[in-house]
C-alpha cells in the first residue's frame, strides 16, 4: 500500500503486513491518504503533535473493477484442409507458403526446417532436417505429396529438403 501525506511530497509504502513508518513530518494537521490498487483509498485526519504516533488498524474496502466485455474471435486456420477427418482433429496445423518462407533456412526456405519450429517437432542437430515428431523417429513419419507417399524425403544427408517451397500452397501437419 502507498501512504501519502496529502498536499505534500511526503510518503512511503507499507510492508507485506501493512506496517509503515513516516519520518520527518513537521508538526501540524494533515490528511493521511492510504491507497492500494485493489482497494478504495482511505483519507484519515492526522494531527502531528508528538514525535511518535501509533495508528489503529486501518481497513480498506475492496474495490472491484468492471470493464466492457471483450469478445475474441479468430479466423479458422484449417480452411485449407480438404479431408473432413483431418478437419475435426485439434492437432492438425496448416502452414501456408508465406509462413514457410518466413521461417529461417540454411540456403533457401525449407519445408522441414519450417516444420521443426512447431511444438512437438525437433531434430537431432542443426545440420539435419529430419523430423522427430513427439519422440518418434524420422522413419515413423508418413509424408505424402498430393496423397502420394514420398519415401526418404531428406536430401544430402538431411542438409536440404526435396520440396520446392515455391510450388507449395499449404501443408497439413498432424
Amino acid at each position: 500500500m502507498n501512504v501519502v501525506v496529502d498536499s505534500s511530497y511526503m510518503g512511503t509504502y507499507s510492508n507485506s503486513k501493512g506496517q509503515f513508518s513516516l519520518t520527518k513530518v513537521p508538526f501540524g494537521s494533515y490528511f493521511l491518504r492510504i491507497m492500494d490498487i485493489s482497494h478504495e483509498y482511505a483519507l484519515l485526519p492526522l494531527d502531528v503533535n508528538e514525535p511518535v504516533i501509533n495508528l489503529d488498524t486501518i481497513r480498506l474496502k475492496p474495490k472491484i473493477y468492471e470493464g466492457e466485455n471483450i469478445v475474441v474471435t479468430a479466423e479458422k486456420n484449417n480452411l485449407a484442409i480438404n479431408d473432413e477427418k483431418l478437419r475435426l482433429q485439434p492437432s492438425v496445423i496448416v502452414l501456408r507458403r508465406k509462413e514457410i518462407n518466413a521461417k529461417p533456412g540454411i540456403l533457401e526456405p525449407d519445408l522441414f526446417r519450417a516444420l521443426q519450429t512447431l511444438p512437438g517437432v525437433t531434430t537431432t542437430n542443426d545440420l539435419s532436417n529430419e523430423l522427430y515428431v513427439r519422440g518418434g523417429t524420422p522413419d515413423q513419419n508418413l509424408i505424402t505429396l498430393d496423397r502420394a507417399v514420398v519415401y526418404q524425403p531428406y536430401h544430402m544427408f538431411g542438409f536440404a529438403g526435396i520440396f520446392n517451397t515455391d510450388i507449395i500452397d499449404y501443408v497439413n501437419f498432424s
